[in-house]
C-alpha cells in the first residue's frame, strides 16, 4: 500500500514547485484539509489511482485554503492588498528571435 500522506502527495502533483513559496501557516492548512479529504475518499485510494488522487486532493485542499486565507473583507480599506505579496508572481516575457 502506498503511502497516502499529505506532504509526498504534494511533492508528486503539479504545484510542487509553487507550494514552497507559500506561507507556512497556508502550508499546513492545505496538508490538514488534505488529510480530511483523505478521510473521506478513502475508498477510493489503493486503486492504481496514487497520482491521480494526489492530483486531485492537492488541488481541492490548496483552493480551500487559499479561499479561506484570501478573504476580501480583511482588505475593504485597500483593495489592492487583495492579492497578497507572496502569490503575486512574476511574468518573464521572452521574445523570439527569429
Amino acid at each position: 500500500m502506498k503511502s497516502y500522506a499529505p506532504e509526498k502527495l504534494v511533492a508528486i502533483s503539479r504545484y510542487k514547485e509553487f507550494f514552497p513559496t507559500l506561507p507556512e501557516d497556508i502550508q499546513r492548512d492545505v496538508y490538514q484539509r488534505m488529510r480530511i479529504l483523505l478521510l473521506e475518499e478513502q475508498q477510493y485510494c489503493d486503486k492504481g489511482n496514487y497520482k491521480h488522487i494526489a492530483q486531485i486532493l492537492t488541488s481541492i485542499a490548496l483552493y480551500r485554503s487559499l479561499q479561506a486565507f484570501l478573504v476580501p473583507a480583511r482588505h475593504e480599506e485597500n483593495p489592492s492588498l487583495w492579492i497578497p505579496p507572496w502569490f503575486r508572481c512574476r511574468v518573464e516575457i521572452r521574445v523570439a528571435s527569429g
